[in-house]
């Protein structure tokens, strides 16, 4: 769930997740290498963060992370 951290916790404001799924379409098995790329859209307090597991040109796995903004900078 690297991309999906990377993804939500972007930005200048904290956020926590409200929710977090993920399908699984395909098995992966240790040693294989996987691609984790991850897409944000955000309102001003709410972030929709889109997640794709690859292999290759394989999708493995796809998500969706929805986030709340709050008003707290980063430190």
């Amino acid at each position: 769930m690297t991309a999906k951290a990377l993804c939500v916790n972007s930005g200048e404001y904290l956020r926590f997740a409200l929710s977090i799924r993920m399908d699984f379409i395909k098995a992966a098995f240790i040693g294989e290498k996987l691609i984790a790329e991850a897409e944000i859209e955000h309102g001003k307090k709410i972030a929709f963060c889109r997640l794709e597991v690859k292999r290759g040109d394989e999708t493995v796995a796809r998500g969706l992370a929805i986030a709340y903004s709050t008003d707290a900078k980063r430190p």
